[in-house]
């Protein structure tokens, strides 16, 4: 910029050039000096801005470098843990076996499906039942169940329930001693005291007026091995009773054996009302639980009368 003291003469030699040159190097030095402050405030921005995103954008971990040397590790394939099934100990299976005696088959199932699934870490499902169902299904082979005597549970039971007679005893302890074998073939007997009215058929022979004479005379038949027993037949008539029998060709053998010894016998038939106890299996649902009492006591050689009601 020209000085303000200076006075511009144009006709004074070179003074126009002069002045031009001064221009041109005043303009010069004006745009230098634009050009640097615009520079300097880029640069501040820029800064400002680096040093904002640094610290108040930019994650915590910055991600690491490799050297050109370093080499990413190849990834391991994961691999299942192998876990060693633990079996129970003998004595612990004995206290499983003991707790489920006398619980129903199904119960039992139950309990191992319960046990199976949350030992998976699940929850017991239709889906789970049946799985273990269709596991645990016992395959054996029809020949080898009729050996063991056991048979194919029918598809649909007839709905009926059953009561199976096992016996009937005049004395209490002959009743007791067969539920107890009862009770050891895992069944439920049940005892009652019953009156009842039966057709007896008694063998008789001899006639005494006194009843110390059929005394003395059976004493005699004692010796010869046989058991008669004084009874009172009518008024002042003493007989001596060999025996009792529920049809005449039951008593018929010991008849024939007493005509033989030259006895003169004399059969009668009478009704009387008796005591008795019966030995019952009751509530039986008809099909397969029917069918597997049955196989059970005909093993056992035990006599029973099915009823239906």
């Amino acid at each position: 910029m020209a000085d303000e003291n200076s006075v511009f003469d144009p006709e004074e030699e070179g003074s126009l050039e002069k002045f031009e040159e001064e221009l041109e190097r005043e303009e010069k030095k004006q745009t230098r000096v634009k050009l640097l402050a615009g520079t300097l405030v880029f640069l501040i921005i820029g800064g400002g801005s680096y040093y904002a995103y640094t610290n108040f954008f930019a994650t915590s971990s910055a991600p690491t470098v490799l050297k050109a040397e370093q080499t990413l590790p190849t990834p391991k394939t994961p691999q299942k843990e192998k876990t060693a099934e633990v079996k129970p100990s003998k004595q612990t299976a004995k206290v499983q076996k003991k707790e489920r005696k006398g619980k129903s088959p199904a119960g039992i199932k139950e309990e191992l499906i319960k046990e199976r699934t949350l030992k998976a870490g699940g929850a017991v499902t239709k889906t789970s039942r049946e799985k273990f169902l269709k596991k645990t299904k016992p395959q054996t082979r029809p020949e080898e169940t009729t050996k063991k005597g056991y048979l194919p549970k029918p598809a649909v039971s007839d709905g009926k329930t059953y009561t199976m007679q096992v016996g009937l005893f005049r004395k209490r302890k002959n009743a007791e001693s067969m539920g107890e074998k009862l009770k050891e073939l895992n069944l439920t007997p049940t005892l009652r005291k019953i009156t009842y009215t039966a057709k007896t058929i008694r063998v008789y022979t001899g006639f005494y007026p006194y009843r110390e004479l059929a005394i003395k005379a059976a004493d005699n038949l004692l010796k010869q091995g046989l058991k008669p027993r004084v009874a009172l037949t009518g008024a002042g008539r003493y007989e001596l009773e060999m025996g009792r029998f529920k049809s005449e060709a039951h008593a018929d053998s010991l008849v024939r054996s007493l005509e033989d010894m030259q006895f003169v016998v004399r059969v009668a038939e009478k009704k009387e009302r008796l005591r008795a106890t019966i030995v019952r299996l009751e509530n039986i649902q008809g099909g397969y639980d029917l069918e597997e009492i049955k196989e059970t006591l005909k093993r056992k050689n035990i006599r029973f009368l099915v009823k239906s009601r």
